[in-house]
């Protein structure tokens, strides 16, 4: 059976606790739409077949890191970050 618990609990509303992130991986594939001005970074990894996961980050200008594909077991989500 896959993991799909993710990696972060809260118990109590008070107290986070962090699970050992997944491995390391690579994108299976990357890509830039560009409108305008616009470029719009995408990068798909993990399971092409598994459950899609679209990572949403924080406000303009933090960007996407390699450390975000950690947080989804890539054997069970396709896992999708833009920015």
């Amino acid at each position: 059976m896959m993991d799909y618990r993710p990696p972060i609990s809260t118990i109590s509303n008070e107290v986070n606790v962090v699970r050992q992130l997944f491995p390391d991986i690579q994108p299976n594939q990357t890509w830039t739409l560009q409108r305008d001005s616009h470029r719009l970074y995408i990068e798909e990894s993990g399971n092409p077949a598994g459950l899609p996961v679209l990572f949403l980050h924080g406000g303009p200008g933090t960007g996407c890191i390699p450390a975000h594909r950690r947080f989804f077991n890539p054997e069970a989500y396709r896992i999708i970050l833009f920015d």
